[in-house]
């Protein structure tokens, strides 16, 4: 049996520090894993392999956004690197079976953004559940977190706003905010949209989100913007509807920004693409569950952000 340690008593066993280095240490071997303290404990996970005990926190981010990032859509992919980050900013070399929920409650309750925090929480909640079911540890302690409740968004994009934006930018991207708009998809949504996805007088879709495959038919205005798409100089070998004088499908960070630009450039505050589609189910009530694509209708009043009509006040006879 080794010697208690006297220091560095924050360390795993077997793994040591010498000066400004550290290292594996079994059967009198030492073998050097570098001088930073979170890259050393990966390496000391995957040599000690075995029980839920030896991953650490950063080891759990790496192998969920391995396994499952190429399946959410490039914007998601961000958020979830973004709040990875902060969570292994915090408990990254922790090992997964030692943070607790009483931790992550107070991770949480001061932070000075609850809301960045609250979805910090959420994404690395449905990792502990990952590794609840890999035999990493045994619960999940993300359930039991007391979170503030989303705050939900009530901007409403005026008609006057729409055409206001829609004046000031290029063919293409207004063929963008039409689209949006016409058919309440998100942006990712719309500029993969490829010329073989309109056929037999309709046009199908896949939301990139929850890969729930969506069917429109071609109404006169959809096919008069499909008709301005079409008409836009293009190389023959290109594949999606809007594309680059290279055939390049734009981005959708590239359409995003330039309707913020547009909108600032106008004075208008507050104003993101994905308000399109909340503006196209507020527009058309009756429909927005099917042309969103929701299975449940609460779901999509989460869209729904025009003001109810005011009643007309009777005088009194």
């Amino acid at each position: 049996m080794g010697r208690r340690r006297n220091k560095d008593l924050d360390l795993p066993p077997r793994l040591h520090r010498k000066g400004a280095a550290y290292y594996y240490v079994k059967g009198g071997h030492w073998e050097p894993l570098g001088s930073d303290k979170a890259e050393a404990l990966r390496h000391w996970a995957r040599l000690e392999g075995g029980p839920s005990g030896s991953r650490t926190v950063s080891d759990l981010i790496d192998t969920y956004l391995e396994r499952f990032g190429n399946d959410v859509a490039e914007s998601t992919l961000r958020n979830y690197k973004r709040f990875s980050e902060t969570i292994r900013t915090y408990f990254g070399t922790a090992p997964v079976e030692q943070v607790t929920t009483g931790h992550l409650q107070e991770f949480l309750d001061l932070s000075p953004k609850r809301g960045e925090a609250r979805n910090t929480i959420t994404l690395f909640s449905v990792m502990m559940k990952k590794a609840a079911q890999w035999g990493w540890r045994q619960d999940n302690p993300c359930v039991s977190v007391d979170k503030p409740a989303p705050s939900k968004r009530t901007r409403y994009m005026t008609d006057a706003e729409f055409l206001a934006i829609r004046d000031r930018l290029a063919e293409h991207f207004r063929i963008a905010m039409d689209l949006a708009y016409l058919l309440s998809l998100g942006v990712s949504d719309v500029v993969k949209i490829k010329l073989s996805d309109i056929r037999d007088g309709r046009l199908y879709t896949t939301r990139k989100k929850t890969g729930k495959a969506l069917a429109f038919e071609l109404t006169p205005s959809l096919e008069e913007v499909i008709a301005r798409a079409k008409a836009l100089k293009r190389p023959v070998r290109a594949m999606t509807l809007l594309c680059s004088m290279r055939g390049r499908p734009y981005t959708a960070n590239s359409v995003s920004r330039a309707i913020r630009i547009a909108a600032t450039a106008l004075g208008i505050d507050d104003v993101r693409f994905h308000d399109l589609r909340a503006k196209s189910a507020s527009d058309e009530q009756e429909t927005a569950q099917r042309r969103l694509g929701h299975a449940d209708p609460r779901t999509t009043a989460i869209y729904l952000r025009k003001p109810e009509p005011v009643a007309p006040i009777r005088r009194k006879l």
